[in-house]
């Protein structure tokens, strides 16, 4: 039931925009379930956020995609410029028209047990905090805040008690997650796509990691 799938929603219908998250989120989850494929005691996911970038990365370069990680760049915040490091930064061209993208990223990893009580909190605290690295981000590339967006990687947990529940445990934390990704009003909630590879039995600590989240806001 969970396995590979992806929601995505464009609010501005710009179908560019639409068709490249489209492809390269299908594909990071393509990339997630190769590696599950791989080694189903290991998983991609459950590093830091320099990999889950790097993973994004692989999946956008397959599909003609020019990539830039952890470049040196100008940034702002307030009315300071300096110099700091940019996650992410996409670039392509179709029938000869430049299309870029530039993306920030959080990470956070959550636990989604039926005892958990800060769950939510701690998510709302990384889109926060993801938007305010975007904001940073906004003189990169040739658009702006246009072309500039916050990208959350959230990797669930479940412990080893409840993972009979597993599967109800997931899609009641993605129900709740839909009401929670729009309640930043300082961003627009571009969309999202989740993988949970049937085969994945990632264990550390008593815990079971069984897939990830990755959530994509743009700027306003």
């Amino acid at each position: 039931m969970l396995e590979n799938q992806t929601d995505i929603t464009i609010p501005d219908n710009a179908m560019f925009k639409q068709k490249h998250f489209r492809e390269i989120l299908n594909e990071w989850c393509c990339v997630i379930k190769e590696y599950a494929n791989f080694d189903p005691e290991d998983a991609l996911y459950w590093c830091n956020e320099r990999t889950s970038v790097g993973n994004l990365a692989v999946a956008a370069s397959r599909h003609k995609f020019h990539v830039l990680e952890e470049f040196v760049t100008q940034k702002k915040w307030k009315k300071k410029i300096y110099s700091g490091r940019c996650d992410l930064y996409l670039i392509t061209k179709i029938d000869g028209v430049k299309f870029e993208y530039v993306f920030e990223a959080k990470q956070q990893f959550i636990s989604i047990s039926p005892r958990a009580t800060a769950t939510f909190k701690r998510i709302r605290a990384i889109i926060k905090a993801a938007r305010k690295a975007a904001k940073q981000s906004v003189l990169v590339g040739d658009e702006g805040a246009k072309n500039t967006y916050a990208m959350v990687f959230l990797v669930p947990y479940i412990p080893k008690y409840c993972i009979e529940n597993k599967e109800n445990l997931i899609v009641t934390f993605l129900q709740k997650l839909e009401s929670v990704v729009l309640e930043d009003h300082k961003m627009t909630y571009v969309g999202q796509a989740y993988v949970f590879p049937k085969q994945a039995q990632p264990y550390y600590e008593d815990a079971l990691y069984p897939g990830a989240i990755c959530l994509l806001f743009g700027l306003k």
